[in-house]
């Protein structure tokens, strides 16, 4: 089992992940002012996100807005509020933070997150589901840059983020 949690001490969020099955804990801090002071930025981004999804989708003819959206805050404040280290010229770096989604339909949403990080042009986001766009109803990475495992199995994610800690 895999239990986060987020709580609060004088001005720094600590965020404990405890993998349950080896019984190991990790903590990570940061700050609340590197969230806080951009917090009408992220929301904007957030926004605006959710907006280029629900036009993806319609030119698509197909899509999941609702999974989308039930991600545009954790993708926003994962991408753009200083939590990941990535870096979009070079997606494979080494010391890269993993994205992992188990989730597929949410896809149109990590596409939009990596197209506004920079991973590949804002353009291709009208490709979403046309034939030989490397935006495709569900993520694959040795398609899209930035994507780290194919989604569509629910639940798949936590194997595979296993897998990518232990390795």
């Amino acid at each position: 089992m895999l239990f986060v949690v987020l709580f609060r001490v004088e001005e720094v969020f600590i965020v404990c992940v405890k993998l349950a099955v080896f019984g190991v804990t990790f903590k990570y801090r940061f700050r609340i002012q590197n969230i806080m002071e951009n917090t009408i930025i992220l929301k904007k981004i957030a926004a605006q996100l959710r907006k280029d999804v629900v036009t993806m989708i319609g030119e698509a003819g197909s899509g999941h807005p609702g999974g989308s959206f039930s991600i545009a805050e954790l993708m926003t404040v994962l991408y753009f509020g200083r939590i990941l280290n990535y870096d979009p010229k070079d997606p494979k770096w080494a010391d890269r933070d993993r994205v992992v989604l188990s989730k597929g339909h949410c896809s149109p949403m990590w596409y939009a997150s990596l197209a506004y990080a920079g991973f590949f042009p804002k353009k291709d986001l009208m490709t979403l589901r046309k034939f030989g766009s490397h935006l495709q109803g569900h993520c694959h990475p040795m398609h899209t840059p930035g994507v780290e495992n194919s989604g569509g199995p629910l639940g798949q994610g936590l194997s595979f983020g296993l897998g990518h800690a232990i390795a």
